[in-house]
């Protein structure tokens, strides 16, 4: 019996895809929530994030696609009969309801981002999956459930790796989702007002808050104009075709699934296999790197350290030995561990060696980073390459606009470094250095304000030593 924790259709397809049986995920008990346990821990240790037992992770209403909402309404079984009731109703009312499937209603989309924007999730009790069983504490709809709801887990087995890997598996599977329910689309056929709708010029599905002509209620409901548009030849005959969506996609095999999805699909399943035969192996690399993490302080002589995929798995280590992971600096690892034994008296055996490649505090060498041992040092050059840090573990650079206090300031954030540019006349600076974020020329920041201005040299300069100091920017090799 397969012990895999993706619902039966989507476990059928990865393993096809994978060629292997998916790992367990023991520490995920939806049934006796890992993060709900025990009283809540003291100040000290803040970074033991608990959920309350009465949402739990289940407070977001997911996308479900329409071969799954037929499959949803099909499935008389009892422990499906809670969320096929909920789904019908949601369904009769027209919350969410389209032909791509029961998506996010705008109503509920501002409420989940307001309790994000709040970290609030897993906490605010006041809004729930409309598919949450209160009185069972379970997914109705757990047989057919999504791909991030089949994917996510508050710890993973292997901590980051584990992360990593089960977040390759979800990109597979929501592109998956997206290619399948648009097929369903088209293949039963929806009127040309309706897929002007639901999906933008580039043939992206749309959230409802998106499109043109989307009005709602304040409880979420769709008004009849915009379903009539929206649904076409359908209309009122919405069970059918969710039926139908369900037919198409069946019992689908991993091949045919290939076949209608395309070829973007051997890209992602490349990214998950990679990911697969990582977390498979208990492997020490010749050369390891301390990679980027937070720190908090646990005790006089413990910390809690964390990176951007163990928000809620922190792993609580030794003063002692945190202090001696910079000695991992790409030299070989077998020297590493023998100096510190013998210069510093911490002997780090090789249990804890795999947790802290688990964690990804430390990581073989991979992507374009320079190990510490072999980066240059000293003041930037006007002909430097520079380029972001990415902790070894090629972590993305995203960024964000804001507004405080009338003042548009930008966030950029790589792995767990994060830095703010609030001064009108660097948001520029930027901006131009996210687009860059691959690599360029020292001087060429002279040219990144505003159009009509430049920067000084030794204003670019200044600010550039700033960030190869903090180790958010590094030198080419």
């Amino acid at each position: 019996m397969s012990s895999t924790p993706l619902p039966d259709l989507y476990a059928k397809w990865m393993e096809d895809a994978l060629g292997s049986e998916l790992p367990a995920e023991p520490r995920a008990t939806c049934h006796d929530c890992v993060m709900c346990k025990g009283a809540a821990p003291p100040a000290e240790v803040a970074r033991e994030v608990r959920f309350s037992p009465n949402v739990k992770c289940c407070g977001y209403v997911p996308l479900v696609p329409n071969y799954l909402v037929g499959q949803i309404i099909q499935d008389h079984s009892d422990d499906v009969q809670f969320g096929r009731t909920q789904l019908l109703e949601r369904l009769k009312n027209r919350v969410g309801a389209t032909p791509f499937g029961m998506v996010v209603d705008a109503h509920s989309a501002r409420i989940y981002d307001r309790i994000v924007a709040q970290d609030q999730f897993g906490r605010d009790d006041s809004f729930l999956c409309p598919y949450y069983n209160k009185d069972e504490g379970l997914c109705g709809i757990w047989r057919h459930r999504n791909a991030v709801c089949s994917t996510y887990f508050c710890k993973y087995e292997r901590a980051a790796l584990g992360t990593r890997f089960w977040l390759s598996v979800r990109n597979l599977l929501l592109y998956v989702e997206r290619e399948l329910a648009t097929y369903c689309v088209f293949k039963l056929g929806v009127d040309q007002s309706a897929v002007n709708e639901l999906f933008d010029a580039n043939g992206h599905p749309r959230a409802l808050k998106d499109m043109h002509t989307y009005l709602e209620d304040d409880k979420g409901r769709m008004d009849n104009a915009v379903a009539r548009l929206l649904w076409g030849q359908w209309y009122d005959k919405e069970e059918t075709f969710y039926g139908a969506c369900a037919d198409l996609v069946g019992d689908l095999p991993w091949s045919s699934v290939l076949h209608i999805v395309g070829t973007q699909t051997s890209v992602l399943t490349n990214h998950a296999r990679q990911a697969f035969e990582r977390l498979r192996t208990r492997r020490v690399e010749d050369v390891l790197c301390m990679s980027t993490f937070t720190i908090e302080s646990a005790s006089a002589d413990d910390v809690f350290i964390e990176n951007e995929y163990t928000k809620f798995d922190p792993l609580r280590l030794s003063r002692a030995v945190l202090d001696a992971l910079p000695a991992f600096d790409g030299r070989p690892t077998v020297e590493v561990m023998q100096e510190l034994g013998r210069d510093k008296g911490v002997v780090i055996e090789l249990s804890l060696l795999h947790t802290l490649i688990d964690h990804q505090a430390l990581v073989p060498l991979r992507g374009r980073d320079v190990p510490p041992i072999r980066a240059d040092r000293g003041p930037v050059s006007r002909h430097d390459q520079l380029c972001f840090f990415r902790g070894f573990r090629d972590s993305e650079v995203e960024s964000k606009y804001s507004v405080v206090d009338g003042t548009a300031q930008l966030e950029v954030q790589c792995g767990t470094t994060r830095l703010t540019f609030d001064e009108p006349d660097l948001v520029a600076f930027g901006r131009n250095l996210v687009v860059h974020q691959n690599g360029f020329r020292a001087q060429d920041a002279e040219h990144w304000a505003d159009p009509g201005k430049t920067y000084a040299w030794e204003q670019v300069s200044e600010l550039l030593d700033r960030l190869l100091a903090a180790g958010i920017l590094q030198r080419m090799p």
